[in-house]
């Protein structure tokens, strides 16, 4: 199965976070897009390895935001990401009825 390629994205809700992303030179500014749920948001570019660090350390701090992603090349629809970094559950077993 082939490796799919996704592009991040963050949308920073405070000042805080606006700094802190604004300040990482990896990080691009790609202005108000239109996402899955129609609404424009003003959306910055990051790597991977940004945003699963904030998702980390969002707990506990005043970092506030919202993570997006695409999959696939420019031009596709870009999503928000609500589960992503979360730990998949394991079913029990179920149980027979005799």
């Amino acid at each position: 199965m082939a490796k799919k390629d996704y592009t991040w994205f963050i949308e920073p809700r405070n000042d805080i976070l606006n700094q802190t992303v604004s300040a990482d030179p990896r990080n691009s500014f790609v202005g108000y897009l239109v996402c899955s749920d129609g609404k424009k948001h003003p959306l910055w570019e990051c790597p991977f390895d940004f945003c699963l660090s904030l998702w980390r350390s969002r707990k506990g701090s005043a970092l506030n935001f919202k993570l997006f992603n695409r999959e696939g090349p420019p031009g596709r629809q870009i999503r928000e990401c609500f589960f992503l970094f979360s730990k998949k559950r394991k079913k029990g077993k179920q149980k027979t009825v005799n």
